[in-house]
């Protein structure tokens, strides 16, 4: 049991460097897709005016995609250290509670200089696990309620005892004052995080980069007008593209409409009355088949499945932080009402007090 105390103290602080260090790398992260996306912006606009070429594109739509793939590794770094922090605090205070009681009953045992040094070693683990606590026990409000009451009574009263009325609203005051001060520290920590990992996901969920693609994905491929007898698998027929997944290659322009089955052609190709509506075999322009006459056109397609990534991802549960930082807000604004409650009725106490003493 004793050397379990100094264990989980190390435990404890190295969480805590590990916790720092898995965010700032998340934030340096961010730093340089930020610059690849002002970058790709950047080129993306060279290469319609033809400064750029669509090699250079690509390359730099490979190399963003890997950022991509980098933040997401350091957000779940960052989720993963946050959670061995938590565990690490509870350990250390689990081994304080323990050794608070192995002294309690040594002090129990002690008498003169031994105990008053064990005392002293009470109140530094008391301090201790102030600080190590997610958020302070608060002062039960009963108490605060209270020693209001009490102040509201011992008005006109002697002098003593407007004084011990007022050390004891101030004791209270020192009290929900370190309370404030954890809340105010673990709201910030909170909204760090919270900030941090809106950011990760905003930025790897960005606005489409092009008209019809997620800036999410990365290796770019080219769609031009082609001839029909260039197209791969074509047999040179005219007014006749090539299908490469049909299911009968021999199958000619003209040929019976039963010997299609539409489950492998493409529906964009048109071709016959496949789907019974009787349209023209011949296919028309239009911004999903790939046939219209336009220049060249980069379209981006994803190194990973976006599905398959938010699997890969811990789910972040945004709600709960929320509201716990909605809570936290709540009491830090009850609390400054309080303290600044019994500061002042404290203050009008004591000079209450000294009137009298005059």
């Amino acid at each position: 049991m004793a050397q379990a105390l100094p264990d989980a103290q190390q435990g404890w602080e190295r969480s805590q460097s590990s916790v720092e260090d898995a965010r700032q790398r998340l934030e340096g992260a961010l730093a340089e897709y930020q610059k690849s996306v002002e970058h790709l912006e950047k080129l993306k606009a060279q290469e319609a005016e033809g400064q750029a070429s669509r090699r250079q594109l690509e390359e730099a739509l490979r190399q963003s995609h890997a950022l991509v793939e980098g933040v997401r590794e350091r957000q779940i770094a960052l989720l993963t250290q946050q959670a061995e922090l938590e565990r690490a605090r509870q350990q250390l205070l689990n081994a304080l509670s323990a050794r608070r009681v192995e002294l309690e009953q040594s002090v129990a045992r002690s008498s003169g200089a031994e105990q008053l040094a064990l005392i002293e070693q009470l109140n530094a683990l008391s301090r201790m696990q102030s600080q190590v606590r997610e958020v302070a026990p608060g002062v039960d409000p009963e108490r605060v309620e209270r020693v209001l009451a009490d102040a509201r009574l011992v008005q006109g009263g002697h002098p003593r005892d407007l004084l011990a009325v007022a050390d004891e609203l101030e004791d209270t005051e020192a009290q929900l004052r370190e309370r404030l001060t954890t809340v105010e520290a673990r709201l910030s920590e909170l909204e760090r995080s919270r900030d941090l990992m809106r950011r990760a996901r905003d930025f790897s969920t960005r606005e489409r980069f092009f008209e019809e693609n997620d800036r999410a994905r990365a290796i770019a491929r080219q769609e031009r007008e082609v001839a029909p007898d260039e197209r791969p698998g074509g047999d040179g027929t005219e007014g006749m593209p090539a299908v490469d997944d049909a299911s009968d290659p021999e199958l000619q322009p003209g040929a019976p409409e039963g010997d299609f089955d539409p489950s492998e052609g493409d529906p964009g190709m048109g071709g016959g009355d496949f789907d019974g509506t009787g349209s023209d075999p011949t296919p028309e322009p239009a911004p999903d088949n790939g046939f219209e006459p336009s220049t060249e056109r980069v379209l981006i397609e994803s190194l990973v499945d976006p599905q398959e990534i938010d699997q890969r991802a811990p789910t972040l549960s945004e709600g709960q932080t929320e509201r716990s930082v909605r809570a936290l807000r709540r009491e830090r604004e009850r609390l400054e009402v309080q303290v600044e409650e019994l500061r002042e009725r404290a203050r009008q106490l004591r000079e209450e007090a000294e009137d009298a003493w005059r």
